[in-house]
């Protein structure tokens, strides 16, 4: 389920943040941590029950 502010983002202000988020956590250790940190908490939360970022062989999935 995508949360509502998320929803009302245009595609180009979706796309934007998602890039700023990732160059963030890749320019900074202590926003890598947070990330982290955000990462655990919506775990916790259960909103990453289900979701699959990769294949289960992903070691063997080639995009070649």
């Amino acid at each position: 389920m995508i949360c509502e502010k998320y929803e009302e983002l245009t595609v180009l202000e979706r796309i934007r943040l998602i890039g700023a988020v990732i160059h963030c956590l890749q320019s900074d250790d202590e926003l890598f941590k947070r990330a982290l940190e955000l990462v655990n908490k919506g775990a916790k939360k259960g909103v990453l029950d289900g979701v699959s970022f990769l294949p289960e062989d992903y070691e063997d999935f080639s995009i070649f």
